[in-house]
């Protein structure tokens, strides 16, 4: 049985947890990499979040419409968390990207959800 898309009152409940989101990476840019970091790169860095969140939401859509699977699902989770990172290497210097994911450039996201145990 396919779930009906989602509403309006769904969306908005997305973008209310999208900037919650915001606020969140904003609070972690302070305690990682101070609150005098730069305001561009700080910008640059929200706005790949923004886009991760926009593509994350799409995703889960197409989860709940039956569009696809769960093991599916994941695996544009992890495409999407890999992506977010390195757009975030782009914008931050080496020194700066280890200390705000705590993990070296070049390495992928780890893996949160084994897709075969869906």
């Amino acid at each position: 049985m396919r779930e009906q898309p989602l509403c309006a009152s769904d969306l908005d409940e997305q973008q209310r947890a999208g900037e919650l989101c915001e606020t969140e990476l904003d609070l972690m840019i302070d305690h990682r990499l101070g609150r005098q970091f730069p305001s561009g790169k700080r910008q640059s860095m929200v706005l790949a979040y923004r886009e991760m969140i926009v593509d994350r939401a799409n995703a889960l859509e197409k989860l709940q419409t039956g569009a696809i699977n769960s093991v599916c699902y994941v695996h544009e989770m992890q495409r999407l968390a890999d992506s977010l990172l390195r757009k975030f290497e782009s914008i931050l210097a080496a020194d700066e990207f280890a200390a705000f994911v705590d993990q070296e450039p070049g390495l992928p996201a780890n893996l949160l959800i084994d897709p075969s145990q869906v």
